[in-house]
């Protein structure tokens, strides 16, 4: 036991997170997740389409900072706890956090994440959502858990919930 769930040969067992929360094979609209490719996201081709996609993610995480029911809403489309989803959504958008840089800053907002916030809020997420949430959910309780740098508990979240890979190209 890590205290992230029970570990067996370097595999989380159970299905979803370690915490019990559900993995679900279908969004909220019936669709089926589990089992479809996601295609991957290229990085923006140019700097106009860079800037673009950082003005909207901006945009984006203003209005997530001001919802009120955007973890209830997620936490109906998913089954997973409330509770897990504010946790994600403290860390993405409002705590701070120690780099190896040694500065402490809130996150930049990240397209890739807004959408996957927006389609999570909306019901119709993919399967790379779910990683999405699985990730930051554990990248944030091992911060919390030993006081370690965003780049050491982005490492060890990569190894078991790797959303980057599994949505850049």
């Amino acid at each position: 036991m890590n205290g992230f769930g029970d570990v067996k040969g370097g595999k989380i067992e159970g299905t979803g997170h370690p915490n019990g929360t559900p993995n679900p094979t279908h969004n909220a609209n019936g669709d089926r997740i589990d089992n479809v490719d996601v295609p991957k996201v290229k990085e923006p081709s140019s700097v106009s389409e860079f800037m673009r996609q950082e003005d909207l993610a901006f945009d984006m995480y203003g209005t997530f900072k001001k919802l009120k029911n955007d973890t209830s809403d997620i936490t109906r489309n998913t089954g997973w706890k409330e509770s897990d989803i504010q946790q994600i959504k403290d860390h993405l958008l409002f705590e701070k956090h120690k780099f190896d840089s040694g500065e402490i800053k809130s996150f930049d907002p990240n397209y890739q994440q807004a959408l996957a916030w927006e389609r999570l809020m909306k019901g119709n997420y993919n399967k790379n959502d779910i990683l999405f949430l699985n990730h930051e959910l554990f990248e944030s309780k091992y911060m919390k858990k030993y006081g370690v740098t965003y780049e050491k508990a982005h490492a060890e979240a990569q190894k078991k919930y790797n959303w980057s890979d599994s949505v850049y190209e």
